[in-house]
């Protein structure tokens, strides 16, 4: 019921709420820029990105390149099936970055996401006006927002 706390074992079961999280990540990472830092020259078909230099990708613009993500703007939380994940480039996904110098904390994140989803979707009811991912303008500061603001209701659960 709706008063039963969240349990460890819980947190396990709850693969379509994880698939979901994804995909809201995909199509709207918090974090709008990664950056590395260049330690070598390195060669990139006719450019040389000299070593020192920082480089920075926009990780919504792969979030939402077609090249990984057939219908990018469609939000298809099943694009995080373990068949769906082999088919693809491996960083064509990073809400946490990736390599060797990712984020530490993504199973921590995970499980905390889960634990706050699952307490309050089962009390709280949630709605928009939004219709389509494209109709949520964003804007870049330290995290992606949305340019008007979070325009959701919310309404305890009957």
């Amino acid at each position: 019921g709706p008063d039963r706390a969240v349990e460890v074992d819980d947190l396990g079961r709850f693969h379509y709420m994880e698939r979901v999280m994804k995909e809201t990540m995909r199509v709207f990472p918090v974090g709008p820029v990664l950056v590395r830092a260049v330690t070598k020259d390195i060669q990139l078909e006719n450019c040389v990105i000299p070593g020192g230099s920082s480089v920075a990708m926009v990780v919504i613009k792969t979030h939402r390149n077609e090249k990984y993500w057939p219908q990018p703007f469609r939000f298809d939380p099943d694009r995080f099936l373990p068949e769906e994940v082999a088919k693809r480039h491996p960083y064509a996904w990073l809400p946490f970055s990736g390599g060797p110098r990712n984020c530490v904390g993504p199973r921590y994140a995970f499980t905390a996401m889960k634990s706050l989803i699952a307490t309050v979707v089962r009390k709280y009811k949630f709605s928009t006006d939004y219709n389509c991912i494209e109709d949520i303008k964003l804007k870049a500061d330290l995290v992606l927002k949305p340019v008007n603001g979070y325009n959701v209701s919310v309404k305890l659960r009957e």
